[in-house]
């Protein structure tokens, strides 16, 4: 089924908070902060359908300077699913970031487990699979290893980050690195 009276749109940092909020309301745990720090990554990277004026459906598709992208936060309201309009978006918004990207780079994305047969339809082999766990409200010493980041550690996190990453994100670790309301840990070396 096409949707012709839709109409796609790049979304700006408000329209990528809204999408941040669809999914906290799913149940995501997206950070509170982390709408701002994924748009200054790549504020090219997010798009959404919109009916009339409404947002109806969006999702992100970063690219880290052409040679990997990312798809993800794909989220559609819940009165317009299962109207093929997340099928068409999702092709749609694979297509656009395959043309933002070099011709050899790799697209990784987050998907949900009852959808991986439709991700392997549209190219996507699973690499890995991850869990995530949480733990809240105890007291523990700290090793003495362990330092807060501060500034002139932020290039070696960068060349490390690059390293294991596969390509080099200042954009996106700088940020991440300076969220509010977090802390962030370096674990020094021990020889």
């Amino acid at each position: 089924m096409e949707f012709n009276h839709l109409k796609i749109k790049k979304l700006s940092l408000d329209g990528v908070k809204t999408l941040v909020q669809w999914a906290a309301d799913e149940g995501w745990n997206p950070g509170p902060h982390d709408a701002e720090v994924f748009y200054a990554t790549d504020p090219d990277g997010f798009y959404g359908y919109f009916m009339d004026d409404e947002l109806i459906a969006g999702g992100a598709v970063v690219s880290y300077g052409g040679k990997f992208g990312f798809m993800g936060l794909f989220i559609v309201k819940p009165q317009y699913r299962s109207l093929g309009i997340g099928r068409q978006l999702w092709y749609q918004r694979r297509d656009m970031l395959l043309s933002r990207l070099n011709p050899d780079a790799a697209i990784g994305m987050d998907g949900v487990v009852a959808m991986q047969p439709f991700y392997e339809k549209g190219g996507f082999k699973i690499a890995f699979r991850d869990i995530r766990y949480m733990r809240t409200g105890e007291s523990f010493d700290v090793n003495r290893h362990i330092s807060n980041i501060t500034k002139n550690d932020v290039p070696e996190i960068i060349a490390y980050d690059a390293k294991y990453f596969g390509v080099e994100r200042a954009l996106f670790l700088i940020p991440w690195l300076q969220l509010p309301e977090s802390k962030t840990l370096n674990m020094l070396k021990m020889a």
